[in-house]
């Protein structure tokens, strides 16, 4: 066997057992897991159980689309689309309990920094009694013929609010404060649903959200343990004694855990909340998934979420041609494509790990921590294309502070100062935007020192 066939072996053998791992995952997550539409509009469907009224539960059901298939971000400067959405509910005899048809509002400004990856949340409300139930939604943009429609069935649990215990997970895609009523507002929160449980690349940090009924009026505080648990039961990440003060005889708890570390796969969220004055707990669990940018290296059948994420990675590492080429293939000649494009790059081909993606991976990790601001992804910055296509500078000169200049920071590499960059925070907001640097290729401007000043 010559040494092009044994490398494409050892590939092919290593590539099977991803596979099988992944498969068996995702066979478990099946259980309970997000639903995806079919059709030419891409949406994800979620859901979560909290309590309700005279012995109903109160269910949350929620929405994810994408807006660049809602929106042509490049014909103004405000785009507007709207999107018809019908609901049905059937329980498990077949009989449509309920019906809701609404008008979502779409308005985006033309910014390709922003409108990449940008997603739209929906959500709506069933309070229905406990049991078998199956969810049937339409979708249509109103501007053009794109529909999407899915079938999800769910299982609806009983909950009392009288008895020590808890609402579903619901997974949180960011949280903020507010004061304006909306159908996303909790308290003084506006905590916005990840109908996709996906985190990793795009949301580095996993946000969670439930409650908690029938609280004991004790002077102790509750305690709870969350730990993430891999499909073989294996601790990889723990969070321990997280306080959660008694507001009353019920609690509305929102926490996160980063994973910006954590390799693609399925995971539980389990968590273990602990009243020590009553020597009970509850616990919670509930499935999502991580995707990095290992992800690449295994994926059969490419998604709108793979491909935009792989094309970003192309624009910072890839050629023009190659790029090109990428956009040009059908979906099954782009997951071919991510496959050996990895596998290209793999430093030492013989052994399973891939060491330049685990590399790759590793930067994507520190600018999603590092660089992002407000809502907008650190990966999506100027920082991290430096970054992730150069590596870490070997000096940071950082000025933050200066009386008459903007914040900036200079990278510089090469002890002999054989390149640098320079990207200056323009607007106060901290989006650093690249102003200068002496790289060949990239952008030179021997007067960015004139940007900084303050007016």
């Amino acid at each position: 066997m010559d040494l092009r066939n044994n490398q494409a072996a050892v590939f092919l053998k290593r590539f099977s057992l991803i596979l099988i791992v992944l498969g068996q995952s995702m066979q478990n997550y099946a259980q309970d897991k997000p639903s995806v539409s079919t059709g030419n509009l891409t949406f994800y469907l979620d859901q979560a159980s909290f309590v309700g009224n005279e012995g109903k539960t109160y269910v949350e059901l929620y929405l994810l689309f994408y807006a660049d298939q809602l929106i042509d971000f490049s014909s103004a400067e405000l785009q507007k689309s709207e999107i018809k959405i019908s609901s049905i509910v059937k329980d498990s005899d077949g009989n449509q309990i309920s019906k809701s048809d609404w008008v979502t509002e779409v308005k985006l400004e033309k910014d390709e920094e922003r409108s990449f990856g940008k997603v739209i949340y929906d959500q709506w409300s069933e309070e229905i009694p406990p049991g078998s139930y199956e969810v049937i939604v339409e979708a249509s943009d109103l501007k053009s013929v794109t529909k999407g429609k899915l079938r999800k069935n769910i299982i609806v649990p009983k909950i009392e609010n009288n008895t020590w215990s808890s609402s579903e997970i619901e997974f949180v895609a960011y949280a903020d404060n507010t004061t304006k009523e909306n159908h996303f507002k909790k308290g003084n929160l506006n905590i916005i649903p990840n109908p996709s449980r996906r985190y990793g690349i795009l949301i580095p940090k996993l946000y969670f959200h439930y409650e908690i009924y029938g609280i004991a009026q004790n002077e102790q505080d509750l305690i709870v343990d969350y730990s993430i648990v891999d499909g073989a039961d294996n601790k990889i990440k723990e969070l321990k004694n997280v306080t959660i003060k008694k507001p009353g005889a019920s609690a509305s708890v929102l926490h996160g855990m980063d994973v910006s570390s954590l390799k693609s796969g399925v995971y539980e969220l389990v968590g273990l909340i602990k009243d020590s004055e009553l020597n009970s707990a509850i616990k919670i669990s509930r499935q999502f998934e991580i995707i990095q940018a290992d992800f690449f290296q295994s994926s059969l059948a490419v998604t709108k979420e793979q491909d935009d994420m792989f094309e970003t990675i192309l624009s910072y590492l890839g050629t023009s041609q190659q790029m090109d080429f990428y956009k040009s293939l059908n979906a099954t000649g782009k997951t071919e494509y991510m496959i050996q494009y990895w596998k290209n790059l793999d430093l030492d081909p013989n052994t399973i790990e891939n060491k330049y993606l685990e590399t790759i991976q590793k930067k994507f990790a520190y600018a999603s921590k590092n660089f992002g601001w407000g809502r907008n992804l650190g990966w999506k910055t100027e920082r991290a294309r430096v970054l992730i296509k150069y590596g870490m500078p070997d000096e940071i000169d950082q000025h933050y502070s200066e009386p008459d200049s903007k914040p900036y920071e200079i990278w510089i590499y090469g002890f002999d100062k054989k390149y640098i960059f320079v990207f200056g925070d323009l607007q106060g907001n901290g989006k650093f935007i690249l102003l200068h640097s002496d790289k060949q290729g990239e952008v030179y401007n021997n007067t960015w020192a004139e940007y900084l000043k303050k007016i």
